[in-house]
């Protein structure tokens, strides 16, 4: 045996008072068995029976001491000093009455019922090692002859053996009797674990299944949200390239004769997006013509007069012709103001169709 804490059983704290009530019944049983004892010794004067008094007594205090120290949750130090105290009590007795060895064999076995169900495997397995060489060694001084052996009647002894047995059987049964309730209890509170964690994987599953159609529905939700999105998107950028050709319209007035208005105000985004409308249209149409209208633009500044000049140079290089209309008195004064030139324009008062037959037949 061994104090180790890895010995004792886990459960050791809901099984202390079992325990206790064990030990209980085993300090009672001492008491009254030393009695008994001591009750003989004064019918017969046999000293015999002063010696198993004082076993008796010696073995309930121990009891007594033991179940002290499982209160105090000393658990260890309990088992270990009553497994070894009763161990040298049954060697005692067998070494002072050699015959006595069929009862301390069973008081053994009485040691290990009392301990066995408060021990974890580890502790299981020395404990019945342990058992069995006390065993073995109670059953050899039993047949060895003992120079400090006690000579007994054989009708005391025969007494003796019988009543210790029927005591010891009884014990036995009794401790068995607490072990198969202690059994069944486990076995109980399995079957309850056992139920509980059904239906709890029960509870999982549903969970589990529950989660996944919301998933799936949430995973349906966003498919659609998505296809939506898709098509908003390509909505946009509709109304994106609708108002691109709107931001930029470019208008035919007569045969190779363009109109490409200027309407608000113009950034550099406007800018990019007029020049490549007006250049697509000059190369489709194979224009010779291309009128800038202003007449649509508030104000007039560096920025849209660098526009005007790119968008015509560029008109230029593609073979056609680039006028300007539109100019009102205050944007005159405003490009003149800022010192653009816009010499290689041949600006046009309005939009008039004699204007633009004029200036058509003249290019």
């Amino acid at each position: 045996m061994t104090t180790a804490k890895s010995f004792i059983h886990s459960n050791i704290p809901a099984m202390t008072p079992r325990l206790q009530r064990a030990l209980d019944w085993f300090i009672l049983l001492a008491i009254f068995t030393g009695s008994l004892e001591g009750g003989l010794f004064v019918f017969t004067e046999s000293p015999i029976f002063v010696i198993l008094a004082m076993v008796s007594y010696f073995a309930g205090g121990m009891g007594i001491w033991v179940r002290w120290l499982v209160g105090h949750n000393r658990i260890n130090t309990a088992l270990l000093l009553f497994w070894l105290s009763l161990a040298l009590v049954m060697l005692l007795v067998t070494i002072l009455i050699p015959s006595f060895w069929p009862v301390t064999t069973l008081g053994t076995l009485l040691i290990t019922v009392i301990v066995l169900p408060y021990l974890n495997l580890i502790g299981v397995r020395w404990l019945l090692t342990s058992t069995y060489f006390l065993g073995i060694l109670t059953i050899v001084l039993g047949y060895l002859p003992s120079p400090i052996a006690l000579s007994i009647p054989s009708w005391d002894l025969t007494f003796i053996l019988i009543g210790s047995s029927v005591i010891v059987f009884a014990f036995l049964v009794f401790l068995l009797g607490q072990f198969s309730n202690q059994l069944l209890e486990t076995i109980t509170r399995i079957q309850k674990a056992n139920t509980a964690l059904e239906a709890a994987q029960t509870h999982l599953e549903t969970q589990v299944v529950e989660r996944t159609v919301h998933l799936q529905e949430a995973l349906t939700t966003i498919e659609k949200r998505e296809t939506q999105l898709h098509t908003t998107i390509a909505d946009l950028q509709t109304s994106q390239m609708t108002i691109r050709e709107l931001s930029a319209p470019i208008i035919p007035v007569a045969a190779q004769v363009l109109v490409a208005p200027l309407i608000g105000a113009i950034d550099s985004n406007r800018a990019t997006i007029f020049t490549d409308m007006v250049l697509t249209a000059v190369e489709k149409q194979r224009t010779r013509l291309v009128i800038l209208d202003i007449t649509g633009v508030p104000v007039i500044d560096t920025q849209v007069a660098q526009v005007l000049v790119q968008t015509a140079d560029a008109i230029r290089l593609l073979g056609a012709h680039v006028t300007l209309v539109g100019i009102r008195p205050e944007v005159a004064q405003t490009i003149v103001g800022l010192g653009v030139n816009l010499a290689t324009f041949k600006p046009i008062a309005t939009l008039s169709r004699p204007s633009v037959l004029f200036i058509t037949r003249s290019h």
